[in-house]
């Protein structure tokens, strides 16, 4: 072998014949060997068994994941279109309310004012009213002294009366 540098050789220092009864039998050395070491022994092939096995339970977990996903999902956006479909119930309820509200107070201010205007036009009656009797009275209580004087002149002096007669 004069070129032997790319081939691999192993070299066994003892080969004996193994027993297959008492190797694989249950508790042996090698079974226990064998089970604890297969992973290592044969990781690639351990590795390609397991994912085979369990492939189909793979991807019916991922179908039944997706499926379990998607009916959430589904049932998460028909909460919120019920949440929001509350959410504009209530605020439609309270801006009508608040529309009631205001029409009832405008409502109120109307009649306040209705009645402060009534209040107004009697009491305008009544200044009125009061106007009148004060004139009226002035009248009768005050006569004109001017002439109640003339009056009395003419009686305690007729004379003088006469006399202012023919001056004039």
């Amino acid at each position: 072998m004069k070129n032997c540098e790319e081939t691999e050789y192993i070299v066994l220092p003892e080969i004996f014949p193994l027993d297959s009864k008492s190797a694989c039998r249950l508790g042996s050395f090698h079974f226990q060997h064998f089970e604890h070491a297969f992973g290592k022994h044969f990781s690639f092939h351990s590795y390609k068994a397991l994912i085979e096995e369990h492939r189909a339970d793979y991807r019916e977990f991922n179908a039944k994941c997706q499926r379990e996903f998607e009916i959430e999902h589904e049932r998460k956006i028909e909460e919120a279109k019920t949440l929001n479909k509350n959410l504009q119930r209530e605020i439609e309820e309270i801006e009508n309310k608040r529309i009631i509200e205001m029409e009832e107070f405008g409502e109120k201010i109307i009649k306040s004012n209705r009645v402060k205007i009534r209040e107004n036009e009697r009491m305008e009656k009544e200044i009125d009213q009061l106007k009148k009797e004060q004139k009226e009275p002035e009248d009768d209580v005050m006569p004109d002294w001017s002439v109640a004087f003339k009056e009395v002149e003419k009686a305690v002096n007729p004379w003088k009366s006469l006399q202012q007669g023919r001056r004039t």
